[in-house]
């Protein structure tokens, strides 16, 4: 009765909470509340007489380290060893090594924001643009990995469009990569030069390969065209395209880059490609009188 009395008394000098208190404190249910008891993880400071659980308002941190490490997918035996060891070191691994983990996890959901980012502007210009119209864009410097087109000369028809696309997928697996978007094609200027729609690289935007395997999409202005067309039709919009800048004098500086608008995600039953051809220019040259 005397020991009774005597927490009756420490209750008047310290603020205590009763369960459904704490528990809306702490935005969690009175049933997690009663299995941390029964696990010896979270105790109530008081327990009374009549089974009354009363907690304290420093027990309101813990319970958000708890809920801290449970949300990191540690087991409740592991966060209750680390909280109940004599050695503080022990809690600190366990907290070193759940940051970490975070750290990780936000790497991988900023990767996959970028992603959803990047579909959904290629979606939208699909959508939205005109297309077989000359435009210009401010395009940033971009650094992106090559891989070699073997069948360069078929790449006309879908069908090897789709096979050449599974083989550079293939390949970026192989180095133990993620396909990042965008994806594209490349013509090279040397065939430009010579008036030749030959696709020789697929590419998709890295900063993870070696220097021989990639490539640097220089900072600039682009002419653009966006086509709408099965594969054996880019050929020709290429030409109109490259014609069109040569008739109003624009200098070319670069390969030409082909991204993949991926309007077949959006529309799996369209077999036509939405291609945004791409080339820096230069000042338009002087027309003679």
């Amino acid at each position: 009765m005397g020991q009774h009395r005597s927490q009756e008394k420490n209750m008047n000098n310290k603020k205590y909470l009763k369960i459904n208190e704490f528990a809306k404190l702490c935005h969690t249910t009175k049933d997690t509340l009663l299995h941390y008891d029964k696990k010896d993880l979270l105790k109530p400071e008081y327990t009374a007489e009549n089974k009354y659980r009363y907690y304290s308002i420093e027990q309101f941190f813990k319970y958000n380290l708890i809920a801290l490490l449970k949300g990191t997918e540690s087991t409740l035996e592991e966060i209750k060893e680390a909280l109940n060891a004599r050695e503080p070191e022990r809690l600190l691994n366990l907290i070193e090594e759940r940051m970490e983990q975070l750290k990780n996890e936000q790497k991988e959901i900023a990767k996959r924001i970028s992603m959803f980012s990047t579909l959904a502007a290629l979606s939208k210009k699909a959508l939205t643009q005109e297309y077989d119209t000359l435009f210009f864009e401010e395009i940033n410097e971009e650094t992106i990995y090559l891989s070699p087109i073997r069948t360069a000369e078929d790449i006309n028809q879908m069908k090897t469009y789709t096979l050449c696309l599974s083989d550079f997928l293939l390949d970026y697996i192989n180095h133990e990569h993620t396909p990042v978007l965008p994806l594209g094609m490349l013509v090279t200027k040397r065939d430009i030069a010579k008036q030749r729609f030959t696709v020789n690289y697929f590419f998709s935007k890295t900063s993870e390969h070696e220097k021989a395997q990639v490539k640097i999409i220089k900072k600039g202005r682009y002419a653009c065209w966006l086509h709408k067309g099965k594969m054996d039709s880019q050929e020709q919009a290429c030409h109109t395209f490259l014609d069109i800048l040569k008739k109003q004098g624009y200098s070319l500086k670069s390969d030409l880059f082909l991204f993949d608008q991926m309007n077949y995600l959006i529309d799996a039953t369209n077999e036509e490609l939405i291609i945004n051809y791409a080339i820096k220019i230069g000042k338009k040259k002087q027309q003679g009188n």
